[in-house]
């Protein structure tokens, strides 16, 4: 990214607008490493080749390795945030954020702690 995105990135602002991109990524879409204009690597962000809105960072630490264990661990770090503050009801239909029983055991709880009535989402 150009050295103006950079500034706004490594002041906090989650987002890179495309005219900040000076090389863009050779994908459709998906997580990538961010570089400042000397080539430092400075972050992650999900790449948006469509929106004006090209990069939104996902972790500062280049060294992160963002695979399903670091998305489990932001999302139930988030709904510990939620329920702490007030903000999520346990066991209402947020609780369905998986597909898959493992993730949403481990964010909400066992299942048989779910309220009478409702089951985990089934793939399709």
């Amino acid at each position: 990214m150009n050295a103006k995105g950079a500034r706004r990135w490594l002041g906090g602002h989650p987002w890179i607008y495309r005219t900040d991109v000076i090389e863009r990524p050779m994908m459709d879409a998906g997580a990538v490493l961010v570089h400042d204009n000397r080539g430092k690597p400075i972050g992650w962000a999900l790449w948006s080749p469509l929106s004006e809105i090209s990069l939104r960072l996902l972790d500062s630490d280049p060294d992160a390795v963002i695979d399903q264990g670091w998305w489990d661990e932001r999302i139930a770090s988030a709904i510990a945030v939620a329920l702490a503050i007030g903000t999520m009801a346990p066991f209402t239909p947020s609780w369905m954020l998986s597909g898959t029983a493992p993730t949403a055991v481990a964010i909400t709880g066992s299942p048989e702690a779910r309220p009478s009535g409702t089951t985990r989402p089934q793939p399709s």
